[in-house]
């Protein structure tokens, strides 16, 4: 899962419009989370950074952060 995530991430560079960038964006919420996977997440940063200036995909982005706390939370792994 993690190539995966990776390889969704590093696609971003290449895109330019912004309905293309929350398709990826999309696609990466609906992944099963797992500490492994937000790590896949924040260290892929660099390739999606820019595009978190289009409303709909930083929101995609928001959810991700959303969903990643309530699932660590329920697995003892992020503090309250």
């Amino acid at each position: 899962m993690v190539a995966l995530i990776e390889k969704l991430c590093s696609r971003f560079k290449d895109k330019v419009e912004e309905i293309e960038c929350y398709n990826l964006a999309l696609c990466i919420v609906h992944l099963p989370i797992s500490s492994k996977s937000i790590k896949a997440v924040k260290d892929s940063i660099e390739c999606y950074a820019e595009k978190l200036k289009y409303p709909t995909v930083k929101a995609q982005f928001d959810e991700l952060v959303t969903n990643a706390r309530k699932q660590l939370k329920m697995e003892g792994k992020v503090r309250t």
